[in-house]
């Protein structure tokens, strides 16, 4: 179930223009931290709220286990949320190729709360235009991070009320299974699972066809005594 849609977080981030800048790279933090396993995360480093002031990458994360969204390895993030989040994407990518060093070794990822519809230059167009010598590039824009939040109920409760949207009623799958363990009237556990039926033979009477296909009856065929 989508609790918070694309739409509501393009929305938020065009009406609220300088607490995006500030919020939504803690929420980008939130979703990597809250949905990758922490054994696989070496880095996560995001300036968010005041922080966001410091000059340098928006972002820098480093993670062994590739992820759908930002790939993995050395991931360089820069974070755009102006409206024409193309404009954005060429400045930040621009001054990043040209100061980046190794870039074969790095993936550059930008970062917008705005859907990616640019009818003349898509997603796919982009990445392709500008890969050169980086290892890879991304785009997680508003639908990437909508998918994603679908990953995080945390993340989702905290954004929610950023955006001002009441999802309180919704659980983690984890308790909601435990409640309804803990309200089943009969217990059992996994070893139910391991139960194999006995199964009888049919009781084949006198007058019936004998299973072996003669036409005759039962008791003057095979059950002949």
């Amino acid at each position: 179930m989508k609790f918070i849609s694309t739409l509501e977080i393009e929305t938020y981030s065009i009406e609220n223009p300088r607490q995006a800048q500030e919020l939504i790279p803690q929420l980008l933090r939130k979703l990597i931290i809250d949905t990758i396993p922490k054994e696989e995360l070496e880095k996560c480093d995001i300036p968010s709220r005041d922080d966001i002031i410091i000059s340098g990458l928006d972002g820098s994360v480093v993670l062994n286990e590739k992820n759908i969204y930002i790939g993995n390895g050395k991931i360089c993030i820069e974070i755009g949320t102006n409206k024409n989040c193309l404009t954005k994407a060429n400045k930040d990518f621009k001054k990043r190729n040209e100061t980046e060093e190794n870039k074969q070794d790095k993936t550059f990822v930008f970062v917008t709360p705005i859907r990616w519809d640019n009818p003349i230059m898509s997603k796919g167009k982009w990445v392709e235009k500008n890969k050169g010598e980086w290892k890879d590039i991304r785009i997680v824009d508003a639908e990437a991070l909508q998918n994603w939040l679908e990953s995080s109920i945390l993340t989702t409760k905290w954004f929610s009320k950023i955006i001002g949207k009441n999802i309180d009623d919704i659980e983690n799958i984890d308790d909601v299974n435990e409640y309804l363990l803990d309200q089943t009237i009969y217990k059992f556990d996994l070893s139910f699972f391991d139960y194999q039926p006995v199964i009888k033979d049919k009781k084949i009477y006198p007058n019936e066809s004998c299973p072996c296909g003669s036409g005759k009856k039962y008791k003057k065929c095979c059950g002949k005594t």
